[in-house]
C-alpha cells in the first residue's frame, strides 16, 4: 500500500469542505478509508487546523473532528532536529520545510 503524506491544506479542504479542492480531497480520503492508501501529516498540522476550524466548530465538535483524522492518518513528530533542518534548509516558507523534514524523516 502506498503512503500519502498530506499538507495541512489538503486537510482543511476535506474538513471545512473548501471548493473546489474538497473534491479531490475526498477522493484522497475515501481511499484511505477504503484501504487503499495510507495517510500521513505531521503534528504540526493539528494546531493549525484547530486554529482555522475553531471559527467553523464548536471546542468539543472539533476536538471529536481531530480525534476521528486521527483513526484515518497516522501522524508523524516534529522535533528538534526537524525544525532545525527547515531553518536551515533553502525553503522561503517555515511551514512547508517544517512539512517537508517530517515527511523526510518518517521515510
Amino acid at each position: 500500500m502506498k503512503n500519502i503524506f498530506l499538507d495541512t491544506n489538503i486537510i482543511l479542504d476535506y474538513l471545512a469542505l473548501r471548493q473546489p479542492f474538497y473534491i479531490d480531497a475526498d477522493k484522497i480520503f475515501s481511499m484511505a478509508e477504503n484501504d487503499v492508501i495510507n495517510l500521513f501529516c505531521s503534528s504540526l498540522s493539528f494546531s493549525t487546523i484547530f486554529y482555522v476550524l475553531r471559527k467553523l466548530q464548536q471546542p468539543k465538535q472539533l476536538f471529536q473532528t481531530l480525534a476521528d483524522l486521527t483513526q484515518t492518518m497516522s501522524i508523524t513528530s516534529v522535533g528538534e532536529k526537524t525544525i532545525l533542518d527547515a531553518l536551515n534548509s533553502k525553503f522561503k516558507d517555515l511551514e512547508d520545510a517544517i512539512q517537508y523534514f517530517s515527511a523526510f524523516r518518517f521515510g
